[in-house]
């Protein structure tokens, strides 16, 4: 080793960028750093991409099958049990309680297992605990529910239904709050207010196949102190639909029950033509005591009917089509001893023997009577002060609309042996006058309003 290398242990070499001379070197003689090279990268072959898009494909239809499944059998079925009774809860005001729910989605089937509606919350007086009640309730749903967006049932089963039904003293029956909270709701009025009136029809429903069994009623018609049961109710109803929509395989209808301790069974027939469908059912009544039984329908007419019996032979027609549905009565009857009054009790006819025939349509107050006989009747015409006659005649001047008015036509009238008086308060001094033994025959004109 020198003595340059002695002194400097380090040797020559610089370990920094300064020269010797102690200048720094100019920037643009350093080298500028370069990036790696890059290779392209290679591509799918061709045959991946397609079995890349059918594994997303499959995994999106499995995820949404599982959901399927899942909300099916176990989200559905927690809805029902849960939120649905307690939405109906408020909207009825009455305690509801569901034993247990399901649903299947591969046959679209929803299953209710031991029902309870209570008596209502609000009200002390209501006696009526349970107001309804039920064994099962099973109900096959169409698929095309989903599509028309309305309540499509291929076949719907109610077993041991049980309804407690009361009239009160104001005439009025507690299952019709029912009716009518659930029409307002459906028509998003909320609660019901009220005299408000009922929706002209919710939402688009058609329930084919309905079968009631081992069901009963019980009536309590408080101003007569009555009860009335009807038990071992089996029902078969083709179809009620408030759109067309037609199903291939209909039950046929039929009824038997034992009401008051007496059994009635009657059988029908269902017939598809067309567009349309048309279901039967044949009823024969025997001694009907009418003022018991027209006193639970609702009326606003003048008169009353207190006394008479009827056997009566009925033809119950329900019919689809054009979208509508239509209940209609065919039938033709004897009416025994007959008594009607005004509403402070005055007699205003009273006939021993009637003879009726015609077809009805009770929902459109459509009635349409071909004969009409009165064998011995006794009549009391008779007009007030004011011009106002005894007997039910519309007036044109009344304010109505034609929804609410009676369609009424009589083709032919027949009065045999006949008593009839008349007497008219409205002139002066009075008028009256009675016609013995009289018999005619006259064609009674429409009062239907539609038609002058």
């Amino acid at each position: 080793m020198n003595e340059s290398n002695r002194d400097n242990p380090l040797g020559s070499i610089p370990i920094n960028e300064k020269q010797e001379n102690g200048k720094d070197l100019p920037q643009g003689l350093i080298p500028p750093l370069t990036p790696p090279p890059s290779f392209p990268r290679k591509s799918d072959p061709p045959s991946s991409k397609p079995f890349r898009v059918i594994k997303w494909t499959a995994f999106v239809v499995l995820f949404a099958v599982a959901f399927y499944f899942l909300a099916g059998f176990l989200l559905i079925p927690y809805y029902l049990q849960t939120f649905l009774p307690k939405q109906l809860e408020k909207i009825l005001d009455r305690p509801i309680n569901i034993a247990s729910t399901g649903f299947n989605p591969i046959t679209l089937t929803m299953t209710f297992q031991n029902g309870i509606v209570g008596p209502k919350r609000n009200s002390p007086e209501d006696f009526v605990d349970p107001l309804l009640s039920f064994g099962k309730i099973s109900v096959d749903f169409e698929l095309l529910s989903f599509m028309k967006k309305g309540f499509i049932a291929k076949s719907t089963n109610i077993d041991q239904l049980f309804i407690h039904c009361v009239r009160n003293k104001e005439n009025k029956y507690n299952i019709l709050e029912i009716s009518n909270a659930l029409q307002h709701h459906l028509a998003g009025t909320g609660s019901l207010p009220a005299g408000a009136p009922l929706s002209t029809g919710p939402s688009l429903f058609s329930l084919n196949n309905l079968v009631v069994t081992r069901s009963s009623v019980t009536f309590d018609d408080l101003p007569s102190g009555k009860t009335h049961t009807i038990k071992e109710i089996n029902l078969a109803i083709p179809v009620l639909t408030n759109f067309s929509f037609q199903m291939e395989d209909l039950i046929k209808p039929s009824f038997s029950a034992i009401i008051n301790d007496s059994p009635i069974r009657m059988k029908g027939d269902t017939r598809i033509k067309d567009d349309s469908i048309e279901a039967n059912l044949e009823l024969n009544l025997t001694d009907i005591d009418l003022p018991e039984y027209l006193a639970y329908l609702p009326s606003n007419s003048d008169f009353l009917v207190t006394k008479g019996k009827a056997d009566l032979t009925l033809n119950l027609t329900f019919k689809t089509s054009d979208k509508k549905s239509q209940l209609g009565i065919d039938g033709a009857g004897k009416i025994s001893d007959l008594r009607l009054n005004d509403k402070s009790g005055k007699n205003l006819a009273t006939i021993p023997e009637l003879q009726i025939s015609g077809n009805f349509i009770p929902l459109a107050k459509t009635y349409h009577i071909t004969n009409l006989v009165l064998n011995n009747p006794k009549i009391l015409i008779e007009r007030d002060p004011g011009g106002k006659l005894n007997i039910p005649v519309q007036s044109p001047a009344k304010e109505a609309s034609a929804a609410s008015q009676i369609k009424l036509r009589i083709d032919n009238i027949l009065v045999k042996n006949g008593d009839l008086s008349f007497i008219d308060q409205s002139v002066k001094g009075g008028f009256a006058a009675s016609w013995k033994d009289c018999g005619f025959t006259f064609e009674s004109p429409a009062t239907d309003p539609a038609k002058p």
